[in-house]
Parts: C-alpha cells; sequence; structure tokens
C-alpha cells in the first residue's frame, strides 16, 4: 500500500517525441516556431501565403482542451493553455493520423509513434521547439519494483 508521503514510485522508461505532420503532398519541409503559431492560430489561411507552389487552403488540427497532446503543444509554443479558433478538433491520435492523411492542406501534431507509411510527412522544426515537445514515458507503480520485476523495468531503461 502506497504511503501518503509517497505514493507512487516513478521512473522514466523511454522519450516520445511529438511531431508536427503534413499531407505528403504539402511541399514543405521545415517550419519555424512564429510560423507554426501563425498557422495555429488562423492567420495563415493558404499555404501559398508562406512562399511556396501550393495552392491549398490550410486545415489545422488540434485536440481539445485539456487532452495531455493539445497542453504540450500550447505549452511548447505560446508557454500556457491557448486554443487555436478556427482549427478542427481531433478526439485521438488516430483520428489526426486520418484526417491529415486524407487532407492536402491539413497540417497537425502526433506522438512520433504513430507515424507510419502513409499520406503523412514530418515536418522540422527548430531545435527549442523540438526539445519542447519531447516528452518522458514514466512507469508508475504503487510501490518500487523488486526482484524480476525490478529487472525488466532495468532493461526498459
Amino acid at each position: 500500500m502506497p504511503s501518503w508521503e509517497n505514493p507512487y514510485f516513478a521512473t522514466q522508461i523511454g522519450q516520445e517525441q511529438i511531431v508536427v505532420i503534413t499531407n505528403k503532398q504539402n511541399p514543405l519541409d521545415e517550419l519555424s516556431t512564429e510560423v507554426l503559431r501563425q498557422l495555429f492560430d488562423g492567420q495563415v489561411s493558404d499555404w501559398s501565403e508562406l512562399k511556396v507552389s501550393f495552392r491549398q487552403g490550410v486545415q489545422v488540427w488540434d485536440y481539445p482542451a485539456g487532452e495531455d497532446l493539445h497542453q504540450i503543444l500550447s505549452a511548447a509554443l505560446w508557454g500556457a493553455e491557448h486554443q487555436p479558433t478556427k482549427a478542427y478538433l481531433a478526439p485521438d491520435p488516430a483520428a489526426m493520423l486520418e484526417a491529415v492523411s486524407a487532407d492536402p492542406g491539413a497540417i497537425g501534431y502526433l506522438p512520433a509513434s504513430w507515424v507510419e507509411a502513409s499520406d503523412l510527412k514530418v515536418i522540422s522544426v527548430e531545435t527549442g521547439l523540438s526539445t519542447a515537445l519531447r516528452q518522458p514515458v514514466l512507469l508508475l507503480t504503487a510501490e518500487e519494483p523488486q526482484g524480476l520485476l525490478r529487472a525488466w523495468v532495468s532493461c526498459l531503461q
């Protein structure tokens, strides 16, 4: 039974990178943090406004306020909770994957482990933003693992 002073044992067993994605038809390979803010705030309505030969309306996809992925991107881009006003909402990464894959003008974000051979392109972002989008994967247990379980956790690390 966990004590009130230290109710859980937590240890990092990995990292998950959150990546910005577009449809493979989008010619852009990288975006600055400032341009990402503009895109997610609805200040850019067509990709051609970014001086690329891609005349396609921008369709921003986000997660609902309060969702972990939304909070991570908000903190990385704005430093606080921020809900784009013109974004379509994906309830989960599977819906995000499907939406961005289906629309040439779409932009969104996913845990990197969700990106697969599909109609998605991972967009390079500035180093500082990329670092802010790297999240720890934690193992939480009621008490510190012992014996074989401890050995297994060590292997995961």
